[in-house]
């Protein structure tokens, strides 16, 4: 960045015009493609936009090294965090009952998130120790997302299950036909 321009008001412009390019992704991609996505691919796949962009993603940057394409690849990647993969996320809290929910989105925002950093921080050092080169971060890249996509699956099918047992109530507001938990019966 900083040999992009020469002087701290030429970053900040930068930076500020990266973001308000993210952000109108973000925005184009929540408002015409989440959507769509979940309810043709399913959760699941909308959730795996993430560790596919990362994979595809740093191949980019593993073929062309440059500030344009790291640029480009962030912008890409936070827009679809955003747009596609933080809606999919909630998504996931819908078919749960009340309590369940915020007691699960309190664990996962505090020690999911805090848990994920740590242990990025932990592979940051392992990848310095194995010594500079695209081949073990690439690995380690290939290997993390391989896990996200089994998770993904996972909770696909999982917010499946849970949303068959438990169909939404009815628009006209009239009584559901099974109930969605133990307390309704």
């Amino acid at each position: 960045m900083a040999a992009s321009t020469a002087s701290t008001a030429g970053q900040t412009a930068l930076f500020a015009h990266i973001n308000l390019w993210t952000q109108v992704a973000t925005l184009a991609a929540q408002a015409l493609l989440a959507t769509r996505i979940m309810r043709f691919a399913g959760v699941g796949c909308a959730l795996a936009v993430l560790p596919m962009l990362a994979v595809s993603g740093f191949a980019v940057l593993a073929l062309a090294p440059t500030l344009v394409a790291f640029t480009i690849v962030n912008s890409l990647f936070r827009a679809a965090q955003q747009g596609i993969a933080g809606p999919a996320q909630q998504t996931l809290f819908t078919v749960l009952r009340r309590e369940d929910k915020y007691k699960a989105k309190s664990l996962l925002d505090t020690l999911g998130y805090r848990a994920g950093d740590a242990l990025g921080a932990y592979l940051e050092r392992v990848l310095a120790l194995v010594g500079p080169g695209v081949f073990p971060l690439a690995a380690s890249v290939l290997g993390l997302a391989s896990v996200w996509l089994v998770l993904c699956a996972f909770l696909d099918r999982a917010q499946a299950r849970l949303a068959s047992l438990h169909p939404p109530p009815a628009l006209d507001g009239t009584s559901r036909s099974v109930p969605i938990c133990d307390e309704d019966r």
